[in-house]
């Protein structure tokens, strides 16, 4: 009876331990694809940082105004900080999937259209700073 019980248990923390990296390799994944959401709707990039810095050849934690929260098992993204960087285009909805941000800085470029509505699902965002754009 012990033996079946510790297989069972065994078994348990296997796919415990199996969903947990499937989780997070989910999250990490999300993240990215936010992120690479959001590069592709800056159409202008005077300062060359998103398409020298923003690539597949490192870890998105490592790009220019992201920061992450590495107390969580996986990196997520906390904190998009991109004032003042001469960029030019559109905010992407999928700014919406980066659920675990705090703060934004999008501050003096020139970002057009409307705020996506899908920033209301950012249940931990405290800070929004979007001042000297052109949106509405």
């Amino acid at each position: 009876m012990k033996k079946n019980t510790f297989i069972f248990h065994a078994t348990i923390s296997l796919l415990i331990l199996n969903y947990h990296l499937v989780c997070d390799s989910l999250s990490i994944t999300t993240d990215q694809q936010a992120l690479e959401a959001i590069k592709a709707l800056i159409t202008i990039d005077h300062s060359g940082i998103l398409s020298r810095n923003w690539t597949s050849d490192t870890s998105f934690c490592t790009w220019s105004g992201i920061s992450c929260d590495l107390h969580f098992q996986t990196q997520r993204v906390i904190s998009l900080t991109l004032p003042n960087m001469g960029l030019f285009g559109k905010i992407s909805p999928s700014i919406g999937n980066l659920t675990f941000l705090t703060f934004i800085d999008f501050t003096n470029n020139s970002f057009h259209g409307s705020i996506p509505s899908e920033i209301k699902n950012l249940h931990h965002l405290e800070k929004v700073y979007m001042g000297s754009n052109n949106l509405t």
